[in-house]
């Protein structure tokens, strides 16, 4: 009798640094799971655990994950206090956005060939009128330009502000009228205010800028109602 290889047994997992064997096989069950709500199949799923060096590093156990979705890579990094509790952390956040894809992907086998899903239209309101009407602040995660961008994509939005996983600053992957993926890193240090007439005069859909009370990345731009919005880091 052949018995089938259980999902974990396909999960590779490397260490650097004092990793138990315990964390080991506790993160290769975990990320196992990611196999469930893949839309494709899942060719190959590698988790890598590690420790950040140097002092004053709070939040040092790093979880990474990449999984190859039928050829699409879908990757993932969080850091934490422990191991486990990165790794938990980081099989949440995979798991939206493999959600998102799949649900995304559904959409477009639902849709006609060559149709797009079209946008609402952006209402068209005077500066002088126009108010701050949403203000957001959340938790950013630590990402790379790569899982950004796919966040970006699976999201449907023109731009996504995020923490580098490399050096930790705020910076904004946007998409252009074309289609190309670009990123912006050196906001200049201003006010909301001033944001929001930088907003106006040079007529983008958004601005990135580094706020003047807090020294984070945030984001001013224009809603679809034709008013403001502004996204800015709850820890900030």
């Amino acid at each position: 009798m052949t018995i089938p290889p259980r999902d974990d047994d396909q999960v590779i997992v490397t260490t650097k640094g004092e990793v138990s064997e315990a964390a080991k096989a506790y993160a290769a069950g975990k990320v196992a799971r990611l196999h469930q709500h893949a839309h494709g199949p899942v060719l190959l799923t590698r988790v890598k655990l590690s420790y950040a060096e140097g002092r004053g590093v709070e939040r040092n156990a790093i979880a990474e994950a990449a999984l190859d979705v039928d050829g699409r890579l879908v990757r993932g990094q969080v850091a934490a206090h422990r191991i486990e509790e990165a790794v938990d952390l980081l099989v949440d956040r995979m798991i939206r956005q493999l959600d998102q894809a799949a649900a995304k992907a559904r959409t477009r086998e639902r849709r006609p060939s060559g149709e797009v899903s079209p946008r609402p239209h952006r209402v068209d309101v005077a500066p002088e009128e126009r108010e701050v009407v949403a203000h957001k602040s959340f938790a950013i995660d630590r990402a790379t330009l790569e899982e950004a961008a796919f966040d970006m994509e699976v999201l449907d939005y023109d731009f996504f502000l995020f923490t580098d996983a490399d050096d930790g600053r705020d910076k904004v992957v946007h998409r252009e009228a074309d289609g190309e993926v670009h990123l912006a890193t050196e906001p200049p240090r201003e006010t909301v205010d001033e944001a929001l007439e930088r907003l106006d005069a040079g007529g983008e859909p958004f601005v990135f800028f580094c706020a003047a009370d807090t020294g984070r990345g945030a984001v001013a731009y224009v809603r679809y109602d034709g008013h403001y919005g502004l996204i800015r880091p709850a820890d900030g």
